[in-house]
């Protein structure tokens, strides 16, 4: 699996509240990224900076972490959505 769609499964089955609303399913990003979202890597002095790219904002994410609460509401799960999404930049 791509490390990036890894990540993101990660963060997503470690929020409960998120696998719960699958019905206890947890889940692997498998095919890529939500449409028109990227992710770039590059190097920095102490670890490499992933960073998410695609918000409408034009802000970035600087994390799977991150990232993952606005993708949730992109996916519409559990009664999220864009109208309620609780990411760092909506």
């Amino acid at each position: 699996m791509v490390p990036t769609l890894l990540a993101l499964s990660r963060a997503f089955n470690r929020r409960p509240e998120y696998v719960q609303a699958l019905g206890g399913h947890k889940i692997e990003f498998v095919v890529g990224l939500p449409s028109g979202y990227m992710h770039a890597e590059h190097p920095s002095a102490c670890h490499p900076i992933k960073e998410f790219f695609g918000h409408p904002s034009g802000k970035h994410f600087a994390s799977a972490r991150d990232f993952i609460e606005h993708c949730v509401s992109l996916m519409g799960i559990g009664g999220y959505g864009l109208h309620n999404c609780a990411c760092k930049l909506c």
